[in-house]
């Protein structure tokens, strides 16, 4: 059971996509996503729902379509909602709204606009500005720190880790090139 009435709820986008091979009629709120039947052109049957706070997105390599660009959801329950749309843009700007209100939710860094990290934080630079800042100052005397290509591996690593635990992440053994490249 879930409450649809929220003041602080906002509707996003809504529309019809594909959702586990189904098409279906979908509204995309500020905090889950409605899955609906499509009975008639203004008429929908509730299916299914899922609460976003701790979500994921991941991009499909290969999807129930081929031929379209897809993406999952999971759940923390461990729901699964593969999503697609009826051409690739539209896909792309589905993924894109969904990536947009799981940072607003799970409080991500990496991947959230600079502009929603400042209003969040409620200062003029965030944090993670301060923490980079502060590492690469102790690192002005090293050769080529901006030039040298950091190591794509750690560089995600770090970047997860800034998404999941922000005030645990101590950078101060990081190379200065993987912390150039955040």
């Amino acid at each position: 059971n879930f409450h649809l009435m929220d003041p602080e709820r906002k509707i996003m986008r809504d529309g019809e996509i594909t959702v586990n091979g189904d098409y279906r009629k979908c509204f995309l709120l500020s905090d889950m996503v409605i899955v609906s039947k499509i009975v008639t052109v203004y008429c929908f049957q509730y299916k299914d729902h899922m609460e976003l706070k701790g979500a994921n997105l991941s991009r499909l390599k290969t999807g129930v379509d081929k031929n379209k660009q897809e993406f999952e959801i999971v759940g923390v329950s461990g729901k699964k909602l593969q999503i697609s749309a009826k051409s690739n843009k539209k896909s792309s700007n589905w993924q894109k709204t969904f990536e947009e209100v799981l940072s607003r939710l799970n409080d991500k860094v990496f991947g959230t606009p600079l502009n929603d990290l400042i209003e969040r934080e409620g200062c003029p630079i965030p944090r993670i500005v301060f923490t980079i800042f502060y590492r690469l100052n102790k690192s002005l005397t090293e050769d080529k720190v901006f030039r040298t290509a950091g190591d794509s591996g750690v560089i995600r690593s770090l970047q997860r880790r800034f998404n999941q635990v922000f005030r645990d992440v101590d950078l101060s053994n990081s190379p200065a090139q993987d912390v150039a490249a955040l």
